[in-house]
């Protein structure tokens, strides 16, 4: 027999999910989680549109 083993854990039916998509909600006030980094390529192209306003690239 393990001693590690032992110990159980109870399932418990009532615990909430988590809001993965909370996200995508419009509704919220609450400010989005901002990357750690920036995406290298992102910081490019966001460059290139904002030097060239012709390029047919939407900011």
């Amino acid at each position: 027999r393990q001693p590690e083993l032992s110990e159980s854990v109870a399932y418990d039916p009532e615990l909430d999910a988590p809001d993965d998509l909370a996200l995508l909600d419009d509704d919220d006030d609450l400010p989005l989680p901002f990357p750690g980094q920036l995406d290298p390529a992102m910081q490019r192209t966001a460059r290139l549109a904002s030097l060239d306003p012709n390029d047919g690239i939407d900011l």
